[in-house]
């Protein structure tokens, strides 16, 4: 088995990313393709939206992500890029991922480096607040996060040409939906390559299925075409 650090191509794309892990697989689901998905796999699509941003999602499945139809140790992957920091408890998330899939199976996902995002200037989240999310069971429509997202972003960077009249009118319909008891689609929380790996420490701490998380795969400043993610290829043993 290949093992984190140990004798791992040099390879910068998530072309050349998934056709290294998941490029044999045949059973899996990608989370959040929105009209991007991933290369190199033909997953299942699950959204818990049918459309964002004026634009129909790609989506077989409606399904909170942490809450999947899918039976135990059914799946060979979860992949997903640049949507761990849109769900509102990741750890749940990641739990519920552990759960459908196989021993040997693979967890595929990219997220955003705060550092090189609009979202420079907010702190990253402490794995403390994360397990609070978890035992709260935060849902996607919740406030919490609401002014501390507003508040940090880069205004000028997430929207060109935008005011501060508008940034708070952004705020002002947030607060409405989760009034109405509607999902929300925010970054819920901002990250940095140590609270990854914190994260899997505390997947590893509450997981009730006797399967466990191992980091094979770490990549900052990824994909070198856009060099604002961290990629983590996590492996379920168990």
């Amino acid at each position: 088995m290949i093992r984190f650090g140990e004798g791992l191509p040099t390879l910068s794309s998530n072309h050349e990313k998934t056709q290294f892990w998941l490029g044999g697989a045949t059973k899996g689901i990608e989370i959040g393709a929105h009209v991007n998905p991933l290369p190199n796999i033909k997953p299942v699509y699950v959204d818990i939206f049918e459309e964002f941003a004026g634009q129909k999602c790609l989506v077989d499945v409606l399904a909170d992500s942490r809450d999947l139809p899918f039976e135990d140790s059914s799946l060979e992957y979860v992949a997903n890029s640049h949507v761990l920091e849109h769900i509102a408890d990741p750890i749940g998330a990641l739990v519920e991922w552990v759960r459908v899939l196989k021993g040997g199976g693979i967890i595929y996902m990219v997220v955003p480096d705060k550092r090189f995002t609009w979202e420079r200037e907010r702190p990253a989240v402490p794995v403390e607040h994360l397990l609070d999310d978890f035992k709260r069971h935060t849902s996607q429509s919740d406030r919490t996060h609401i002014d501390e997202f507003i508040g940090s972003l880069v205004w000028e960077e997430f929207k060109p040409g935008g005011t501060e009249d508008e940034r708070e009118d952004y705020r002002r319909r947030l607060h409405e939906a989760v009034d109405q008891g509607l999902d929300i689609n925010i970054h819920f929380h901002a990250f940095l390559p140590d609270t990854g790996r914190e994260i899997i420490k505390a997947v590893n701490g509450v997981t009730a299925s006797g399967k466990t998380l191992e980091l094979v795969d770490l990549e900052e400043r990824f994909p070198s075409d856009c060099p604002n993610g961290l990629l983590m290829v996590l492996k379920v043993t168990g």
